[in-house]
């Protein structure tokens, strides 16, 4: 059933119920009838005056009912009468809930995920960045402004790549100057240009505010579970005022942010990974896809005891971070060991096989996720100034300065190695050092190591048959916490300075602007990494006869050859020629060097890190140029009221400028060559928008209060001419009903474009090192969305065999990330059909209002950036076999290639991983809201649900409209997300209880109906879906006069901890809870 149908079903339904209600009479007080009808969230006036701190589409700040700009139209529009879906989050509430940036009180609304937040590993995203992402469909699909007007993005080109380089991080916001936040949930590409197709976030700003405001606001996360943790912390001042007479106004916001860095190993639930959950194959005969889910109680397959005493954490067993002594040829022929920090040699117990030769769970060696990146430290300081001025009567002038200096800093980023290995790259160059050859004498050895040593001989003349053994390790002692530490230092700039004013055309007021933006973003990013040659040279130690010291032996060995023919070298895998590396030169003259001991965990060798490890600077420069100017008033009067018009014209150029590290690009540090990068284009735009009043209600169209109490028609056409994407136009066609006093209907259509941003387009060529699934290999053959078309599709490659195994899966493989140039638009069509109701019934206590809204988008073209593994089964789940994601990667056809077994014929030697235009995207959602006040005993007791109930996410990445799969019902796209506030208001006291919950979904929704067991509970029963949960907060405001206010806000204030009954087990929800203290005085 379409959407219409469903609408004219739910519509004459109302109609029948009101009807038959005790509703109003024919006689409509005019004065009074507007304020019936809101938005998505809807209320009364007497709610919007009583009861804001509930309301989401009442701007409670603004008093009674007022015409406003709302998102989606550039027209003076009272926000209850819009043609299209909007929220409102008033200014109001956000100070009521403690909301402590402009990020928080968005992110509340269930539509609106997080494409970006506090957390850290920053090889996405500068740590801190909060970024809209509406539905859910991506950062880059959702537009924000502020005032109306698009902001600078510091999302930069080829430094990180984890949002669209368009995208604006909402940190930028004074939180304390909001007026309203209007969140428009379809389409506004016909209004505001590219981008909109999931939507549009205007946030507006109270450019009048008058006095002296100091706000201090505290947050404690992990509440109880933490340790060496001192909180969150916010200071704002905000001052605002008339001069000059009044004919001047300025508002001023000063904010400062800081938060500590935290990690894993700080938090009691974390530590250790004691708690985990993993999900591992249970090897039963016959079944190798079969998984199950274990816990710490539980012993796995290749266990022998209860895994917790194991351990859980996953390690890479092959290349521990203490160090393994090898033979010769990369082998444990006399057991596995572990180097201690004094050179001698322990028994390794690498834990527990799990599928993976390479990363066992537990075991005697250290594991990086304590020292993991929860949360990266910052230090943010915003400033924001609007100044308006009366030039004269008719004129004004309006200038607005946003500056955000960020500091970011993290120890525990994801970043792997350095490894000394030989299976990551061959040598030096590849950003890897072979395995070391350690003679027995070596200085650092003790004697465990040293009786250990001896009777490994290397068969090669090179060296005479010298004792000898390998070092296999992981270098994480040469960072902090075992880790790369990142640094990112942002700055952002706007300035944006306009005139605009009124002036009468043929006895009809016009009002005009024009103006012009400059916004930049400067990022520099920081991080360390090694001078290959320099960690070969501190290697390769042995006595000093100078000082009987161990010292580095280019500080002392006459005519010392260096990385080029290193002792240390590998002549297992390097027989003749040694090293022969493009940045040899670096590693200085004798007496440079500091040695290093590759034994044990050694973290603190500061002399020798100080030596070995650079810095490496990377920056990035975005600039946004936006000239403008609008004319807008009334063309006609027709018998229902004026026609009103609003053109426009806009031009803007964006540039993004990428700048790499010397170092890097010389191949002295293990990170692949990037090159400096530079993109830009312009877009000239030209707009129309139209407001045609059809129906007015002094025209009559009612019979028993129903009927036709107005009708409006609302268009607009927006024409882009872009240098990259060329020209197109977006049109959007909408309608408002008025049916009664307590009945509305609106929808309309739109068409949307989103250009591909710089990132996706421009972003430098680089080398990648992945895993992947490979959908051939026996494990995953019988899985994706058509096991059977996959598996055919396998079976007829020559190189494949029954139990094929691909190395890639467990095994990184070399290949090439970036921007792709060949990038087509994304187009968009949207449809949105709502129902507004707020019923005035003597048995209806209080006030009520329910919205509800259907939202569809359409997009073809889609442009994302599919990993090595889905671009693998986008080539083998299709029985055509697209070329767009087969011709991304290569395997291995001729045994000539195999490289001396280092791959089997069919393993995957080469990928290509970067953005492409996958296919086509179904989406339709229910946007559902209702709110309830009413006056107690005990004071104003109100209630609201938020609900978005999804119907439909479709995906066919080949582009063919027969390939569309419907995903809602999958976990990770759940149907239904959801949040329940129940709040009481009495004089100077406020208390708000609210529930955040989400419905389950199946772990994989096209599971092989074959493999009714794939996954396995605790339980060992076959589990197919996971069941929906909910988490609930508790806020308190209190405010014992105008000028003070307090907030607490408690999430999880029963402290469960997510072993509940009613939390899904398998899912490891571990809960704890966050305090949030707010202060705000007035002078």
């Amino acid at each position: 059933m379409d959407i219409f149908k469903k609408f004219t079903l739910l519509t004459f339904s109302l109609v029948a119920i009101t009807a038959l209600a005790d509703a109003p009479g024919d006689e409509v007080d005019s004065a009074d009838s507007n304020d019936d009808v809101v938005e998505t969230t809807v209320a009364s006036e007497e709610t919007a005056s009583s009861s804001a701190g509930m309301q989401t589409a009442v701007d409670a700040g603004d008093g009674d009912v007022e015409n406003v700009v709302v998102t989606g139209s550039k027209f003076e529009i009272s926000q209850y009468k819009t043609s299209q879906p909007v929220t409102i989050i008033s200014g109001e509430e956000i100070q009521r809930r403690g909301f402590t940036n402009a990020a928080a009180a968005l992110f509340d609304l269930p539509q609106i995920s997080v494409s970006a937040s506090t957390a850290g590993d920053q090889e996405g995203l500068q740590a801190g960045q909060r970024i809209a992402n509406n539905f859910g469909l991506g950062s880059g699909r959702t537009l924000t402004l502020i005032d109306g007007k698009r902001f600078i993005s510091s999302s930069p080109l080829g430094l990180y790549g984890g949002t669209a380089t368009g995208s604006v991080d909402l940190n930028n916001i004074p939180v304390t100057l909001i007026k309203r936040i209007e969140v428009v949930s379809a389409g506004g590409s016909a209004v505001y240009g590219s981008d909109a197709i999931a939507g549009v976030v205007n946030y507006v700003i109270d450019r009048e505010y008058t006095g002296f405001d100091v706000q201090a606001n505290y947050s404690q996360a992990y509440l109880g579970d933490i340790q060496d943790y001192d909180g969150n912390k916010s200071i704002t001042l905000t001052m605002g005022g008339e001069f000059n007479e009044g004919r001047g106004h300025l508002s001023i916001a000063l904010q400062r942010d800081t938060q500590e860095e935290i990690n894993f190993g700080q938090l009691d639930r974390y530590r250790d990974c004691n708690e985990d959950v993993i999900r591992t194959r249970t090897f039963a005969e016959g079944k190798a896809y079969q998984q199950q889910y274990f816990n710490s109680s539980m012993t796995l397959p290749y266990g022998d005891r209860p895994q917790g005493e194991i351990g859980m954490c996953s390690n890479l067993r092959i290349l521990p971070f203490e160090g393994a002594p090898m033979d010769w040829y990369g082998a444990y022929p006399r057991g596995q060991y572990l180097f201690t920090p004094e050179g001698e040699i322990i028994p390794h117990d690498v834990g527990t096989y799990t599928g993976s030769s390479f990363f066992y769970r537990g075991g005697n060696q250290l594991s990086s996720d304590n020292g993991e990146t929860v949360q990266a430290a910052l230090e943010r300081e915003n400033l924001a100034a609007f100044l308006t001025y009366e030039l004269t009567d008719n004129v004004n002038l309006k200038i607005d300065v946003f500056r955000n200096d960020q500091f970011s800093e993290e120890s525990g980023d994801g970043t792997p190695g350095p490894y000394l290995y030989w299976g990551f790259g061959g040598d030096v160059d590849g950003g890897y050092y072979n395995n070391p050859f350690l003679p027995c004498d070596y200085a650092y050895f003790g004697q465990s190591a040293i009786d250990f040593c001896k009777g490994n001989i290397y068969k090669d003349s090179r060296y005479g048959g010298q004792e000898g053994i390998l070092l296999a390790k992981t270098g994480r002692d040469l960072y902090r916490n075992g880790s790369p530490e990142v640094m990112t230092d942002t700055t952002v700039d706007s300035l944006t300075a306009k005139l605009d004013g009124t002036f009468e055309l043929a006895n009809r007021q016009m009002t005009w602007e024009a103006g012009f933006s400059k916004g930049e973003a400067f990022s520099i990013n920081t991080t360390y990494d090694i001078n290959r040659e320099r960690w070969v040279m501190a290697m390769d130690v042995g006595i000093n006869p100078a000082t009987g010291e161990i010292d580095c032996k280019m500080n002392y060995v006459d005519g010392y050859l260096g990385i080029t023919y290193s002792s240390l070298s590998n002549p297992y895998f390097s027989p003749t020629s040694g090293y022969q590396p493009q940045g040899f030169g670096s590693a200085g003259l004798p007496g440079d060097c500091s040695p290093y001991n590759p034994l044990g965990y050694n973290p603190g060798q500061t002399e020798a890190i100080d030596y070995i490890l650079v810095p490496q600077v990377r920056r990035a420069e975005n600039n946004q140029t936006i000239h403008f100017a609008s004319l807008a008033g009334t063309l006609y009067t027709l018998p229902a009221g004026d026609i009103k018009f609003n053109v426009g014209v806009e031009q803007r150029e964006e540039t993004l400028e990428f700048w790499s590290d010397a170092a890097q690009n010389m191949k002295l540090t293990r990170s692949s060559v990037q090159p400096n990068n530079y993109a830009a284009y312009d877009t000239d735009e030209t707009y129309i928008e139209l407001s045609i009043p059809v129906v007015s209600e002094s025209m009559g169209l009612t019979f028993g209060g129903y009927g036709i109490q107005e009708l409006r028609i609302d268009f607009a056409r927006r024409e882009i001419d872009n240098t990259f994407s060329g020209e197109y136009t977006v049109e959007a066609e909408n309608i408002y009903w008025q049916i009664s006093d307590d009945l509305a209907l609106r929808g309309g259509t739109q068409n949307a474009v989103r250009t591909p941003d710089l990132q996706s387009v421009f972003g430098p060529q680089a080398t990648t090192y992945r895993t992947a699934q490979d959908p051939c290999d026996y494990r995953y053959i019988d899985g994706g969305i058509y096991p059977d078309v996959r598996r055919a599709n396998c079976e007829a490659e020559s190189w494949w065999t029954t139990g094929w195994q691909s190395q890639i899966v467990n095994r990184t493989e070399e290949g090439i990330s970036g921007g792709n140039p060949n990038l087509l638009n994304e187009l968009g069509d949207s449809t949105t059909v709502g129902i507004i109701f707020t019923p005035d019934y003597d048995f209806i206590p209080g006030s009520l209002s329910v919205a509800f809204d259907v939202v569809t988008i359409d997009i073809i073209d889609v442009v994302s950036s599919f990993t090595v593994s889905q671009n693998m089964a986008g080539c083998y789940d299709y029985a055509d076999k697209p070329a767009k994601f087969c011709n991304t990667f290569t395997r291995v056809l001729d045994q000539a290639d195999t490289n001396n077994g280092k791959y089997n014929l069919g393993d995957v030697n080469s990928f290509l991983v970067g953005p492409n235009n996958v296919g086509v995207r179904n989406f339709e959602t229910h946007i559902i809201s209702m709110d309830h006040t009413m006056d107690t005993a005990w004071g104003e007791l109100s209630t609201r649900f938020r609900g978005y109930h999804q119907q439909i996410f479709e995906s066919a990445p080949t582009g063919n409209p027969e390939d569309l799969e419907d995903f809602t019902g999958q976990y990770s796209e759940p149907e239904w997300l959801y949040d329940f506030t129940i709040g009481l208001e009495r004089d100077k006291h406020a208390i708000f209880y609210q529930i955040d919950g989400r419905s389950g979904g199946y772990i994989e929704k096209f599971q092989n109906e074959e493999q009714p067991d794939k996954y396995l509970d605790f339980n060992g029963n076959p589990i197919r879906e996971f069941e929906g949960w909910w988490t609930d907060a508790i806020s308190y405001g209190y405010r014992p006069n105008e000028k003070m206010a307090v907030a607490v806000n408690l999430t999880n204030p029963f402290d469960l901890d997510g072993d509940e009954d009613r939390f899904p087990a398998e899912v490891n929800l571990r809960l704890s809870q966050t305090l949030s203290v707010g202060f705000r005085y007035s002078f």
